[in-house]
């Protein structure tokens, strides 16, 4: 057993860390009653010596300083010599085992309202084993977001991006640990931030779009096409999905996220979420269509858009438009009509521009939309023995015989054309047709869109005729992006072998195993 008596100590024991005092320091004062800021620029420090909105939480008693000189600023954080010091007046917390818990916030003043995503941007400098997180918080001080400073990133400058918040929000600066066989030291400086208070003014939108950077600005993306199922209705939320009732076929029109605001234009407040966006380069056109649509009755489209200066946008559909009226807001077509139709979304512009479309809805009655197979055998289907179901021939009659549609051709006559439709197909098809083909000399070719002349045509039947009365059946691969075709019978040696005739049998679409896709 050991004893041990009358021991004494004699020293001064410290009240306050003499790291505290570093730097040439001053004290920062301990945030009092909320000041309401009126510009986000009153948020900025780029002299904390001069008098910032920034202070210290007032539930602490290690607190944040001042500081005014960089002397043994190397040394305190055990950094390098040619390590970059800062070239300000600066805030920095120095703590050690002695320092009394808890550490305080270092806090900007209150941002009562943000219009747009926020940017703080600051340097900083930490010693190793120092952990600096840097928070937005409500007026509660409840984290709405929080980020690690890591050593390796000093001194930055680092930016952090918080979204616009309609509710008092705030950012703070906290050391949350330090190496407790050494001490801790944060140090930071250059604050500034970027955004706009919900009481602050729009700045002047520009008139200048850079396209590449409204693809980033919206997070554009391609769409999954048309090749998907979609809605019976016309409606659409571009929130929802990508609403594959609607089409563009050239690819001009992608889908992104609407901004909070931007200095490029004005963002309306009310225009969120997702959209379908046109982008447009130089003067340009593009346009988004309705899937065919069977009726109407009494109905009105109504199409909610957002346009920058140089673009302009309308809505149309059985030749009547109704065009936009401002840069933000609704338009609205009436439309009626007993017959198939489709409807545009006409987008144009006269330098680079942008159109965004994020919702799109109806009233009174529309027919259900069809699937694109339905659609596709209506327009292309036909036994031609009564009519041409809905091709268009270039001949002034129509003769039909038991067996089809009969045309003569002789050298007044050299040349006949039948046309489809529009139409939209679900996948790669087969397009099956049957003819008969009587007279040698004469030929027959299909051409992709609507031509009345031979270039970019394939021959498909002729000029020699083996069998004049056999039925010749034909089956002709068709590419998706293909939305109308026509067939032209031609004949120019009709002074050499006499007048021709075709019998058209019919025409049916298959599926790519050669099945009829209805």
């Amino acid at each position: 057993m050991a004893m041990i008596r009358d021991i004494k100590y004699h020293a001064t024991i410290c009240t306050e860390p003499p790291l505290q005092f570093a730097f040439n320091s001053l004290e920062l004062p301990t945030e009092t009653e909320a000041f309401a800021i009126t510009s986000i620029l009153q948020v900025n420090c780029e002299e904390p010596k001069d008098g910032c909105l920034w202070a210290n939480g007032d539930d602490a008693t290690a607190m944040w300083r001042v500081g005014r000189n960089t002397e043994r600023f190397h040394s305190l954080l055990d950094l390098p010599e040619t390590f970059v010091k800062p070239n300000t007046s600066f805030y920095f917390l120095a703590i050690d085992t002695l320092s009394p818990r808890p550490y305080a916030q270092l806090k900007s003043p209150l941002l009562p309202c943000t219009r747009r995503p926020t940017v703080l941007s600051l340097k900083y400098w930490i010693n190793a084993g120092t952990q600096l997180e840097v928070c937005s918080r409500d007026s509660n001080g409840v984290s709405l977001s929080c980020a690690y400073l890591a050593e390796e990133n000093s001194p930055g400058p680092i930016e952090i991006e918080v979204d616009a918040y309609e509710q008092p929000m705030r950012f703070t600066l906290e050391v949350i640990a330090f190496d407790e066989t050494t001490h801790g030291i944060a140090v930071v400086s250059d604050i500034s931030v970027k955004g706009l208070l919900c009481s602050e003014p729009r700045p002047p939108a520009t008139t200048t779009i850079n396209p590449d950077t409204i693809h980033s600005m919206f997070s554009i993306q391609a769409g999954p096409g048309k090749l998907v199922p979609y809605s019976e209705s016309l409606d659409c939320d571009f929130s929802r999905d990508f609403c594959s009732q609607w089409i563009n076929d050239d690819g001009s029109v992608g889908y992104g996220v609407v901004p909070e605001d931007s200095d490029n234009f004005p963002i309306p407040n009310e225009l969120k979420g997702n959209a379908a966006i046109f982008v447009l380069r130089g003067q340009k056109n593009a346009t988004l269509r309705s899937r065919e649509v069977d009726c109407a009755k009494s109905g009105q489209i109504i199409m909610k858009f957002m346009k920058s200066e140089n673009a302009h946008v309308r809505l149309c559909a059985l030749g009547m438009c109704a065009q936009s009226n401002g840069n933000a807001g609704m338009i609205t077509l009436p439309i009626h009509s007993n017959t198939p139709f489709h409807i545009t979304i006409e987008a144009t512009s006269t330098s680079n521009a942008i159109v965004a479309i994020p919702k799109i809805s109806t009233k009174g009655s529309f027919c259900p939309l069809l699937s694109s197979n339905l659609i596709a055998c209506r327009k292309l289907n036909c036994d031609f023995k009564s009519s041409l179901c809905q091709y268009k021939s270039s001949l002034p009659y129509s003769k039909h015989t038991n067996r089809g549609y009969l045309i003569e051709l002789d050298e007044n006559r050299p040349k006949v054309m039948i046309a489809s439709d529009m139409f939209d197909l679900p996948s790669d098809s087969v397009l099956r047709i049957q003819v008969v083909q009587n007279t040698f000399g004469s030929r027959m070719l299909i051409c992709p869109d609507l031509a009345t002349e031979t270039e970019g045509c394939e021959e498909i039947l002729g000029p020699k005729v083996e069998n004049g009365s056999k039925i010749n059946t034909l089956a002709l691969p068709l590419d998706v992006s293909i939305r109308r075709f026509t067939i032209l019978f031609l004949h120019d040696k009709a002074a050499q072998f006499g007048p021709a005739t075709f019998e058209v049998i019919s025409i049916e679409i298959l599926n790519p195993d050669y099945q009829p896709l209805c």
